[in-house]
């Protein structure tokens, strides 16, 4: 939405005026009064000011000079009331309202105006201006207009309660995996332990197994020397072989019997062997089974890391344009003052907002001139247009501004970009020519 309104060099320029005006000039006799405001519409906790002013439209066709303007609120409080160079309030002031005024010789140098810092709910309503004045006749005339300012209202507690509601449930969920990881720490203290158990146990067969290495060894020796033995003393004895046959009969069968024995003995080493490498094997399924969880319980902890992140990330600026920057057709336009920021979105000095993350953005642009020709200017997202504001000044000032919501990917880039101009090749002061835009969701 664009709003372009035109103003005597007299009068302050306002940031987005709405002008309503208590009559229409007819037959080319210009109305008495008029009320302006700005804004008409306000938000309570995000407008800053609030300006009501009570101007004499043209009054050198109707009024030789202005006596009083005095400001009512919903037909009832006065607010303030100006007589000459006198200026006082009534009981409808509040600690947050600043009235100030003047009256001149020249009418057309009059006015009355009541600045709201901070407005809340309950500065809505029908705002009237009175003016009485002595026309060409020397009679005392008497002018009302009258402004409606009207609250939009934000229900922010199912919002706040519903962040609340989120944050219970993840510090909750926060407390039930430091729970879950206690006890699987707590297992796996259990697990470790067997685990060194075992590996004694194996250590201890595994000494055994040596020194059941080592007797089969001996024996395997003491059985050679003996073979060698029996064998010198067969051939030293072979004369006497026929008497002592039967006693190496005997001690073949000791041999062999002790063969069974060494046989079993390797038998019973290579079940044990065995019932190690199946042990083996368990502790390295739970050693897999471990470190799976410990892999599950990390991807959790980041998961809860990124919603507690996404629950507090902002993203706002607001910015103010520097006079001294000449505006060319086809660049950039650079919005150097830093108002207001959270965040390194917008670069102060390229002009370019990278959004941070993906979501929906809303951006807002107000222009101020008082060269006589004209601009057009477009918001761009990554190069394609998004919004466009044409600011056209034939005589004094001329204000335009535009707004967009837009959704953004992470990376995306906002500009404001010069379509064409004639003459305009700057902007009046900061202060009412400014660029602004804020993460949605």
């Amino acid at each position: 939405m664009v709003l372009n309104t035109r103003m005597s060099p007299y009068i302050i320029p306002l940031f987005c005026t709405i002008v309503i005006l208590s009559s229409l000039c007819q037959n080319e006799i210009c109305t008495a009064l008029r009320v302006q405001t700005n804004p008409a519409t306000f938000y309570p906790y995000f407008t800053d000011v609030l300006n009501i002013t009570c101007i004499p439209d043209d009054p050198n066709y109707w009024a030789i000079s202005v006596s009083t303007l005095e400001f009512k609120k919903n037909e009832e409080e006065t607010i303030a009331v100006l007589q000459q160079a006198q200026l006082t309030t009534g009981s409808g002031i509040k600690s947050n309202m600043k009235t100030e005024g003047r009256i001149k010789k020249d009418a057309s140098q009059s006015f009355l105006r009541l600045t709201i810092n901070q407005p809340r709910a309950e500065d809505a309503g029908t705002y009237k201006c009175i003016m009485f004045y002595l026309d060409e006749l020397f009679n005392m005339k008497e002018e009302t207009a009258s402004a409606n300012v009207i609250v939009e209202t934000h229900d922010l507690a199912p919002t706040v309660a519903s962040l609340v509601e989120k944050m219970s449930g993840l510090e909750t969920l926060v407390q039930t995996q430091e729970n879950v990881i206690s006890e699987q720490g707590k297992q796996l203290k259990l697990q470790q332990d067997y685990i060194s158990q075992q590996n004694l146990k194996a250590s201890e067969m595994n000494k055994t197994l040596h020194v059941q290495d080592l007797t089969i060894s001996n024996m395997k020796t003491q059985l050679k020397v003996q073979q060698d033995n029996q064998k010198t003393f067969v051939n030293g004895l072979n004369g006497k072989m026929g008497s002592l046959e039967k006693e190496l009969q005997k001690q073949e069968t000791r041999n062999a019997n002790q063969q069974k024995h060494i046989d079993a003995q390797g038998k019973e080493l290579d079940n044990q062997e065995n019932a190690i490498k199946a042990q083996l094997e368990t502790i390295t399924g739970l050693r897999n089974d471990i470190s799976n969880q410990a892999k599950q319980l990390q991807k959790q902890n980041q998961y809860i890391k990124g919603q507690l992140e996404q629950a507090s990330f902002k993203s706002e600026f607001r910015a103010a344009y520097d006079p001294k920057d000449k505006l060319k057709v086809g660049e950039t336009v650079k919005f150097r003052t830093r108002l207001f920021a959270i965040g390194d979105a917008y670069n102060f000095n390229t002009g370019v907002y990278t959004a941070p993350k993906t979501g929906t953005y809303f951006f807002t642009l107000s222009l101020m001139t008082s060269q006589t020709g004209w601009i057009n200017i477009h918001i761009r997202s990554n190069g394609n247009s998004i919004a466009k504001v044409h600011c056209e000044t034939q005589q004094y000032w001329d204000q335009s501004s535009v707004s967009s919501m837009v959704a953004l990917k992470a990376g995306d880039q906002v500009t404001l970009f010069v379509e064409a101009r004639l003459r305009v090749d700057t902007f009046v002061n900061g202060m009412d020519t400014q660029f602004s835009g804020y993460l949605l969701k």
